[in-house]
């Protein structure tokens, strides 16, 4: 086969692969003109939004008072008389540590002044934190290193207790209940701080008190850093129970098994 023929059919063969492209090109055109369009909005959705990720959907505003978002952490939950719920935890990406929430709304916070804080050190414009929150009806109280008294509102009032490590709290009309855990007690108050009387427990936790006065309090509850809770199979957590003056009672309540975390306490 001559080589005059040989290029004649090479070049043929280009000729034939170019004049392919553009063909190719057209049918792929046409074939997206056939596409039959869709309404991504013709559908219509049920939906519902909860407490859960945020779903208020205002987000912050420039003075972080007034944005309506849900804390995206809670440590510690009381309900009042009327049906407000007082939160409290260590930290919030927004700043709202100790939240208020009525009705399915975000109504304010526990804050030391106007809220405009992201930290969790109580000052004059930060919202409360911690690990513990009560309420009776006249004022809730939030407990870190300190207890500290807020109008229902949440506006500040003072502080009414502190030098405990406060990991449970609970309110009447009269007294306030503290598991200061660090220091293995439980200790009673009055409403002006006061302490009453006290008795020890080992590691105490989420505590509540019953509407005949009776304590009742989780025992041998520990933390492997601030959202870990730490288990002793060996020394399981307990619910204990005591009279108002801290004597002890009968009715103690165990987990199902040794490695159960009775978190919080309600009755």
């Amino acid at each position: 086969m001559s080589s005059t023929f040989l290029g004649s059919l090479g070049k043929l063969k280009r000729t034939v692969s170019i004049m392919l492209i553009p063909v190719f090109l057209l049918v792929s055109a046409f074939s997206f003109v056939f596409f039959t369009p869709v309404d991504v909005q013709a559908e219509s959705w049920d939906y519902s939004t909860s407490w859960i990720a945020n779903t208020f959907g205002k987000g912050l505003t420039p003075d972080r008072e007034h944005g309506s978002w849900v804390q995206n952490d809670m440590l510690a939950a009381c309900v009042s008389s009327n049906g407000t719920v007082y939160t409290n935890s260590d930290w919030d990406e927004g700043g709202r540590q100790a939240g208020i929430y009525k009705d399915g709304q975000c109504i304010g916070n526990l804050a030391t002044g106007a809220f405009r804080g992201e930290t969790g050190n109580v000052g004059d414009d930060v919202s409360a934190y911690g690990w513990a929150v009560a309420v009776n009806d006249s004022y809730a109280y939030a407990g870190n290193n300190s207890v500290k008294r807020y109008n229902l509102d949440g506006s500040y009032g003072t502080e009414i207790i502190s030098g405990t490590s406060v990991w449970g709290l609970a309110a009447t009309s009269s007294r306030i209940a503290v598991s200061d855990h660090d220091g293995n007690k439980v200790r009673i108050y009055d409403l002006n701080g006061s302490q009453i009387t006290s008795w020890t427990v080992n590691k105490p936790g989420a505590i509540a008190i019953a509407p005949n006065g009776d304590i009742w309090v989780a025992s041998n509850m520990d933390r492997d850093g601030p959202k870990t809770w730490k288990i002793d199979t060996g020394n399981p957590a307990k619910i204990l129970h005591y009279s108002s003056s801290g004597s002890k009672l009968n009715g103690d309540i165990t987990g199902y098994s040794n490695d159960w975390i009775p978190a919080s306490l309600a009755i």
